[in-house]
C-alpha cells in the first residue's frame, strides 16, 4: 500500500465478509500510514479483502467502462498460502510454459464463482492478485480468451 495508494487513488478493505468503515481504527492507521483517500468499495481504486471471507465481495468492486477499461479495481485477497504442492487451480497463459498448477488451502467454495463473475463482462473486470502470508503472489487478468481459459496468468 506504500508505494501504490496515494492522496489521488481510493482504498477500501473488508474482512470477515464485511466492509471495514472509514472510522474504524484500522482503516484510520492504514489512511494515516499511506495518506490514501477511504472511500466506498464501488469507487475504490484499490482494494484490499484480507480474508477469502470476503472475496464474494468482488462483485461490488468498479468494473471499469468500454471507454475505460483500465479504470477498474485492482484487488489483493489475502490467502492462507499458496501452495505447489497442492493442485487446486490449473494455470495457462503467457510466462507460463505449458501449464501449471497452484494450490490455495482452505479456499471456500465462493472464490472461484466470485472470480469468474468479476470477468463475464471482457474487458471489464476487476484485476485480482492473490497474496500469502510470505508474500508469495498469484495474478490474475480479465481475459477470457483461448489462450487464457482459465482466466489466470
Amino acid at each position: 500500500c506504500l508505494t501504490l495508494v496515494d492522496q489521488e487513488t481510493g482504498l477500501a478493505h473488508a474482512h470477515s465478509g464485511a466492509w471495514i468503515a472509514p472510522d474504524q481504527p484500522l482503516s484510520r492507521w492504514m489512511a494515516l500510514r499511506t495518506n490514501a483517500r477511504l472511500c466506498s468499495p464501488s469507487l475504490a481504486d484499490y482494494v484490499i479483502l484480507h480474508d477469502t471471507q470476503s472475496a464474494p465481495l468482488l462483485t461490488e468492486l468498479k468494473q471499469g467502462s468500454l471507454t475505460f477499461p483500465e479504470r477498474s479495481a485492482t484487488t489483493f485477497l489475502c490467502v492462507a498460502a499458496l501452495s505447489s504442492t497442492e493442485a487446486t487451480w490449473c494455470l495457462r497463459g503467457p510466462g507460463i510454459n505449458g501449464t501449471i498448477t497452484v494450490g490455495l488451502p482452505g479456499l471456500p467454495t465462493t472464490l472461484l464463482p466470485a472470480i469468474l463473475a468479476t470477468r463475464a463482462h471482457f474487458p471489464l473486470g476487476v484485476d485480482l492478485f492473490c497474496v500469502d502470508r510470505s508474500g508469495l503472489c498469484l495474478g490474475r487478468c480479465r481475459c477470457p480468451c483461448a489462450a487464457h481459459p482459465s482466466g489466470c496468468c
